[in-house]
């Protein structure tokens, strides 16, 4: 009776599985040679697409509208990472020209930016002779700078762009 069973479940899959090849062809056949159900879907002309200016005007006035809640939502994490002295604990490449993550030992991650990528690589080797640390920050929306040292005492800054997520 097992034995019967398990040779009609068999026969069952193997006639679900030669209709479903025969129904995939007929639908491949009807489809034409793209294989997709519509026929071959045609690509928007390059002129449906927003130019850059456009784009870059929507992201300006998104920045100019909400800067000073993400400016709020900054500082409140600059001044927990000041008061307990949490210290980065790596760099990681970010988006963007001279822009990088400073991952702090909490989680917190900033987005970053320098004038010329020296400070980012002072930050690297503050970091290989000792703990850099948030020392202070200066807000002047949208951009908000970041004061680290580190522990021989020397002084860095680099332009916080906001807070990232952690990867």
């Amino acid at each position: 009776m097992v034995i019967g069973l398990v040779v009609a479940a068999a026969l069952v899959g193997a006639l679900g599985l030669a209709r479903a090849l025969v129904g995939w062809r007929r639908r491949r056949s009807a489809a034409g040679e793209s294989g997709h159900p519509f026929g071959t879907i045609p690509f928007p002309d390059a002129g449906t697409f927003p130019v850059d200016d456009e784009l870059d005007a929507a992201f300006d006035a998104v920045l100019a509208a909400h800067s000073h809640e993400l400016g709020d939502l900054l500082e409140m994490r600059l001044r927990g990472l000041i008061a307990r002295q949490v210290p980065v604990r790596a760099i990681r490449p970010a988006p963007g020209t001279h822009t990088a993550r400073l991952c702090f030992a909490d989680g917190t991650v900033v987005l970053a930016r320098s004038g010329g990528g020296r400070e980012l690589s002072a930050i690297v080797l503050g970091m290989q002779s000792g703990s850099v640390v948030v020392s202070g920050f200066t807000r002047e929306d949208p951009l908000t700078r970041l004061d680290l040292r580190s522990r021989t005492g020397r002084p860095l800054a680099v332009l916080a762009i906001g807070l990232d997520q952690p990867d």
